[in-house]
């Protein structure tokens, strides 16, 4: 299945994982996450998987010190769950 959309977070802290997809309102089961690229492996059926990249260095313009989370999104109407995520420490680019 090939990605429909996607988006990148941004976040002062970790991201906590339950935290997430509770105020996103999706199922556990319907969500990856990826701390290492092997664990793309993984993946069998979610519908969105969420890649930890790193934190941004004091170097980068907009977000310095921040979390870096790309979204892929592999079924429609998801995205719109991310635009209206409202939460003070995250940052939704939607791309």
């Amino acid at each position: 299945m090939c990605v429909n959309e996607g988006c990148n977070l941004f976040a002062k802290e970790p991201i906590d994982r339950d935290r997430l997809i509770n105020k996103l309102g999706l199922n556990i089961k319907d969500v990856l996450f990826v701390n290492q690229a092997n664990d793309w492996l993984k993946r069998k059926k979610e519908n969105v998987v969420i890649e930890y990249n790193g934190v941004l260095g004091d170097d980068d313009d907009e977000y310095p010190g921040f979390y870096y989370y790309s979204v892929s999104i592999f079924e429609k109407d998801i995205k719109e769950k991310f635009a209206e995520l409202k939460d003070n420490s995250i940052i939704v680019d939607i791309e």
